[in-house]
């Protein structure tokens, strides 16, 4: 069994033992949470008030009773661009900006590895704990709450453009849409005619992607910022799951979030921008670079799924991907895209 094959099939006892390996007492709860490029579980801890189970970012105790374990992907990330990822967490959380940052084991160390295949050393798996968070995620907004988000997402911007990222991907044609294009023509997952059809409106996609976005600045943001991670506690709000952190502009973290394209939008995108504003500048005309940044995932999220088809976990979420009315579509909502958008 290939270490990929293992991170597909973890089984319970692993999975404990990477928690013991912690320091932590597992109870032998353990309940799998909703995510598909990485593995999480849930898991039920022992403690007591004299039990020292790690610190969190301020330092403070741990004392839960269940924590979340998040197993990354292999060969998603190193270890330098997964420890870069929870730098800006605790930056985040210095400024007081509220996020979910990771547990600290008593040597400060959040990320811990394992080597499921005891006989193979050379490929660990790198995992994290986390502590469970009171809050449901959020489903609307309310004409209340948009500013509040606005206003902290801006904060977040605001550190972001602090500091450069060294070792994540850039948000960029050379590092994100033209891998993800090369994979999917290389790969021959179309026919002839529709893989030139395809690439040829994916080119015309970058290269309106590069016009509109040349004068927007660029650093270190969420990557995929959408209300499935936001969590609402009362009328406070945390972000999750910074796993696509990367350098970016910041248009990127309002498409996913904000209803762009949707009827009698254009109040709410308001009232978030008056908020997000009182922290940022923002140029209205930088929304020009939403309806690229729309195809460019497109195109991105075809090649991730692609890249992930021997994962039995994507082709039970995924059926039709890869016949060919998928990519007529996927063929059909590019060109639409583009030609609305030039009109």
């Amino acid at each position: 069994m290939n270490i990929n094959e293992s991170f597909f099939h973890l089984d319970l006892d692993q999975i404990l033992n990477c928690i013991e390996d912690t320091g932590l007492n597992p109870t032998g709860h353990c309940l799998a949470l909703n995510s598909l490029e990485n593995r999480v579980y849930r898991i039920g801890v022992e403690t007591s008030e004299d039990e020292d189970v790690g610190e969190n970012g301020e330092g403070h105790k741990q004392n839960l009773p269940s924590v979340v374990v998040k197993f990354y992907r292999p060969g998603r990330w190193t270890k330098e661009q997964i420890q870069e990822e929870h730098d800006f967490l605790f930056q985040l959380e210095e400024s007081e900006i509220p996020v979910l940052t990771p547990m600290c084991a008593k040597n400060g160390e959040t990320i811990h590895s394992s080597f499921i295949q005891p006989d193979d050393k050379s490929h660990p798996i790198f995992y994290t704990l986390w502590p469970t968070l009171k809050g449901r995620i959020v489903e609307e907004f309310t004409n209340e709450n948009l500013p509040a988000v606005g206003r902290l997402l801006a904060r977040i911007h605001n550190i972001g453009s602090s500091e450069r990222a060294t070792h994540r991907i850039n948000l960029d044609i050379e590092n994100y849409g033209q891998p993800a294009l090369n994979f999917i023509l290389q790969k021959n997952f179309l026919t002839s005619h529709s893989q030139n059809r395809y690439q040829a409106i994916a080119e015309k996609i970058f290269d309106l992607y590069k016009e509109v976005s040349q004068d927007i600045p660029k650093f270190r943001i969420h990557g995929d910022c959408h209300k499935g991670n936001l969590l609402q506690n009362g009328e406070s709000f945390t972000f999750l799951d910074f796993d696509d952190f990367m350098t970016g502009i910041p248009v990127q973290d309002l498409w996913m979030l904000l209803p762009f394209g949707e009827p009698e939008s254009e109040y709410a995108i308001q009232t978030f921008m008056e908020g997000y504003q009182e922290f940022r500048d923002f140029e209205p005309h930088w929304f020009q670079a939403i309806e690229p940044l729309r195809g460019i995932r497109y195109i991105y999220y075809s090649s991730w799924v692609a890249r992930r088809w021997e994962d039995p976990a994507f082709q039970n979420a995924f059926p039709h991907f890869g016949t060919e009315s998928y990519w007529e579509k996927e063929i059909r909502d590019l060109e639409q895209l583009y030609y609305n958008f030039i009109d």
